[in-house]
Order: structure tokens, then C-alpha cells, then sequence
């Protein structure tokens, strides 16, 4: 069976077949049955104002005798007095059960953050996984020593996969993950895509613990990197919560 909607406000259409594929303006998500796609590429970006950003990872500073600052969490902080388009807001997704998300069309000279809200994986005692793409997301390295990462459980020097969380995530109901994981320039060559994290998760256990999470990983090779993907190590995703994407200037 065949669904299909359409939205004359914004100008969004929904066909819907196992698979959608929805436009607000020129952005693209295609979200299938087994994987999802963001492509950041074909989006007209919306500018928001720096007032918005306390709870995106940053805390805005004002004051009357100096310009406005963003301090973001890995310790960096940016002056939006310039430019307002310095931090932009670039979409937000609600996942689906799929068994990964990739995010594509990364464009050089910005850091970007990625804010997952409350997802949720299908399948007990996993991790959720973190992969880089350099052909657009046509495929993403995961080959032996690919990786290396730090977190609170884990600290490894060759993997297929960043992990930004520990290997013991429930799936019972509310069970659920938050993270911000911050891409630092992925369009740079020779260095190396790197990206610190932090958040909490909700463990196994019988009565689950919310605990917290930070560190950081990187792609060995020092290649650019254009597509993201995050993955459960095991199974699908829940159809629960949000990912979140915004992107900051490097100059």
C-alpha cells in the first residue's frame, strides 16, 4: 500500500512505501526501512539568533562591556558579534527504526555538532557506534584500525568504530541516550577528523542507571571527511527522539 501526503505550507511532500522522502526547501532526508539519510548539502541553512544557543552545547555571555561569546564545551569559545551566521541551525530528525544513520554533505571550513535527543536502540547491551565517510557516504570506513577513542568505560588505539558511549545501554521503555558529539573540521586535509563528546545513557540494569559520559575520538588516517554515520552495534534503532545538527564557522 501507497501513502502519500502533501503539505502546501512549507511546501513538503511525503511519499511514504517503506521508504520517504521529504523536501523543505532544497534539503533532502531519505529515510528507508533499513537506514536513513540526512544530506546536509542540499539545504538552504536557517540563520538563528545567538539567544537560542544556551542549551545546544555553549552557554551565550553578554555583556555590556564586551561582545557576545559562544563557550562551547570542548572549551572553544566564538564572538558572534561579526555575524550571526557564525553558528547556524542546519536540521533536526526524528529517528526511525532503522539500523543506521548518515549524515552526508559536510561542508568544508565549519565544525559541526550533532545533538542526539533521547534515542534509543532496539536491542539490549549495546554501544552506539560512529563512522566517517570520504566519498560522499557511498561507503564508511570501518576496516581494523580505522579508529581510536577514549570514553568513561573504554580506551582503544585501533577499532572499526568510535564508540561515544559504554558497552551496556538498555532498551527497556524510557531507556533512552543524550549526546552532543562536536565534528572538528572534517573538511580539513592532512590532520585527521576528529570529535570530543559528552552526555549520559541509560545502563541494563534491572533498575537502570543515567550515567554520564565524555571523551573523544579520531580517524586515523589524516584524510577529509564529508558523511557521518552512527550505527547500534547491534540491531535497530527505536523510533524514538531526535538528531539535532548545527554548524559553526572556522573563520
Amino acid at each position: 500500500m501507497t501513502l502519500k501526503k502533501s503539505d502546501k505550507l512549507t511546501d513538503k511532500s511525503l511519499i511514504q512505501n517503506n521508504f520517504y522522502n521529504s523536501k523543505f526547501g532544497n534539503k533532502n532526508i531519505t529515510q528507508k526501512n533499513t537506514s536513513e539519510n540526512i544530506d546536509l548539502n542540499k539545504r538552504n541553512f536557517i540563520k538563528k539568533s545567538v539567544l537560542g544557543l544556551a542549551g545546544v552545547g555553549g552557554i551565550v555571555a553578554f555583556s555590556k562591556f564586551v561582545s557576545p561569546w559562544v563557550i562551547f564545551r570542548d572549551g572553544t569559545a566564538q564572538n558572534t558579534a561579526a555575524s550571526t551566521a557564525n553558528f547556524e541551525f542546519v536540521s533536526t530528525t526524528a529517528v526511525t527504526a532503522v539500523s543506521n544513520i548518515d549524515i552526508t554533505g559536510l561542508a568544508s571550513g565549519y565544525d559541526y555538532i550533532f545533538s542526539l535527543q533521547a534515542i534509543a536502540h532496539g536491542t539490549d547491551s549495546t554501544q552506539l557506534y560512529m563512522r566517517f565517510s570520504d566519498d560522499g557516504g557511498s561507503t564508511f570506513e570501518a576496516d581494523a584500525n580505522d579508529y581510536m577513542y577514549h570514553n568513561e568505560q573504554v580506551s582503544s588505539t585501533g577499532e572499526t568504530f568510535i564508540s561515544p558511549t559504554g558497552t551496556n545501554i538498555g532498551n527497556d521503555a524510557g531507556n533512552h541516550i543524550d549526546i552532543e558529539i562536536t565534528l572538528r573540521n572534517p573538511g580539513g586535509t592532512g590532520e585527521g577528523a576528529s570529535v570530543v563528546f559528552n552526555g549520559a545513557y541509560m545502563s541494563n540494569a534491572a533498575t537502570p542507571a543515567y550515567g554520564y559520559v565524555n571523551g573523544a575520538g579520531k580517524i586515523i588516517a589524516a584524510t577529509a571527511v564529508d558523511a557521518v554515520q552512527f550505527l547500534p552495534s547491534s540491531g535497530n534503532f527505536k523510533a524514538q527522539g531526535d538528531i539535532a545538527i548545527f554548524r559553526r564557522k572556522l573563520s
